[in-house]
């Protein structure tokens, strides 16, 4: 946490400098970026090495057996591909979006901005009850497995609703913040409202991705990571923007959440179903 702080107060301090002290634009705000990646690397390789007790970045402790190799990759490829698909997805709705002017595209930049005000505080609390998902079920403990498993669920999604309703009241009010245009704040609202329209469904899907990869399920897990905004994305949007214009540009986010929620409902009762078999 201290790195990561640390590195990213350092970029803000910077990006002001170099954009209006330097005028070195884009690039100095890519520049204040890699400077604070740097530092935040640095401050980790240094808790590593001074601090921690266990872990190392010795070479020569660097071990591992075939199947734990497999079973790492077999999950982390999932992880990975998760990130490539929210970037895919993005070029993919700016491309659509592209063609109803630069305001939209400004529009839908806002939107997910405040989005994201929801989104990484669930994604950070979904994957931190990961390592509990993942030891109970390695011990065989069904009963705090199924009360973590409770709690993520109330947590996740009782917070998207209630943040998400608030936010939805805001949406003009904080579109305006960042770009006070009549046409932007019109457009952003829409789209603000309907990327929230589905963040309980979102709670529920980062669960079941959780639960994947924890009880290393490495193909529901992949299933998951190239839905969302991948594949089912990629349909609904193509279809959407025929049949609905705009406004289907706009919604195919959220009609994307429904259909991978059902397909992460029927891999996780089988998931769950195949886990009880087995105990």
């Amino acid at each position: 946490m201290i790195a990561t702080i640390f590195g990213t107060v350092l970029t803000i301090v910077l990006d002001p400098i170099f954009l209006f002290v330097c005028h070195w634009g884009a690039t100095g705000v890519g520049l204040a970026n890699v400077i604070g990646y740097v530092l935040n690397t640095s401050l980790l390789v240094y808790f590593m090495q001074k601090r921690a007790k266990v872990l190392t970045l010795a070479w020569s402790q660097a071990h591992a057996t075939r199947k734990t190799l497999l079973a790492t990759v077999s999950i982390g490829i999932p992880a990975s591909l998760t990130n490539f698909m929210a970037s895919f997805g993005t070029m993919l709705l700016n491309n659509y979006l592209a063609r109803y002017g630069a305001d939209a595209v400004a529009a839908m930049g806002i939107a997910n901005k405040i989005y994201m005000m929801i989104m990484l505080v669930m994604v950070g609390f979904a994957f931190g009850a990961q390592p509990l998902i993942g030891y109970n079920y390695g011990s065989g403990n069904r009963k705090r497995l199924n009360a973590i498993l409770r709690f993520d669920y109330e947590v996740l999604i009782g917070y998207s609703l209630v943040l998400g309703v608030i936010l939805m009241i805001l949406a003009p009010h904080l579109v305006a913040l960042f770009m006070n245009q009549a046409t932007i704040v019109s457009m952003g609202t829409l789209m603000l409202r309907a990327l929230l329209a589905t963040t309980p469904l979102m709670g529920a899907i980062l669960v079941f991705t959780t639960v994947f990869q924890s009880f290393t399920k490495p193909i529901s897990a992949l299933i998951m990571a190239v839905a969302r905004q991948g594949v089912i994305f990629a349909v609904v949007i193509i279809f959407l923007s025929k049949a609905a214009g705009f406004n289907g540009v706009v919604w195919s986010q959220a009609v994307s959440d429904c259909l991978t929620f059902l397909i992460g409902v029927v891999l996780f009762y089988r998931a769950m179903h195949a886990r009880r078999k087995t105990a």
